[in-house]
């Protein structure tokens, strides 16, 4: 009965100790200064569609050419 506990208890312990190394790699990381994201270019385009004034501040997304 005694190795079928000791049996029982090994993997749990490596799976714990894999958690708590796991664990604090996250908080470290969570830590870490990050980068500020890339500044976003504005550019004032209205298409005209059908009479209709739609603004477009997301046009320079569109990689035309590619």
């Amino acid at each position: 009965m005694a190795m079928f506990m000791f049996a029982f208890q090994l993997p749990t312990i490596r799976l714990m100790a894999l958690a708590t190394v796991s664990l604090s790699l996250m908080l470290a990381v969570e830590d870490a200064p990050r980068a500020a994201p890339p500044a976003t270019p504005q550019h004032d385009v209205v298409e005209n569609y059908h009479g209709r004034q739609v603004p477009d501040p997301y046009r320079w997304l569109d990689q035309v050419g590619l």
